[in-house]
């Protein structure tokens, strides 16, 4: 059964006022239509900006070889 066959199953015990209801309700839009909007400036603060990637990765890359060279490195 589908859910509209479903829906037509349950109509039929309702009164004629409570079928009324249920088409009003049903006939009324679920979310106000709009353009959409970009997201651009909404995450423009939200992160810092890198100033230079690379330097980034080399510094993390440089403290994992450090790690990865000392006596407690148990890898």
């Amino acid at each position: 059964m589908t859910v509209v066959q479903h829906i037509k199953t349950l109509i039929t015990g309702l009164t004629a006022q409570e079928k009324q209801e249920v088409a009003a309700s049903l006939a009324e839009p679920e979310m106000e239509v709009r353009e959409p909007e970009s997201l651009r400036g909404d995450w423009s603060n939200a992160f810092p900006v890198e100033d230079n990637l690379d330097d980034d990765l080399r510094e993390i890359r440089s403290a994992w070889e450090q790690e990865w060279r000392s006596e407690d490195f148990a890898g």
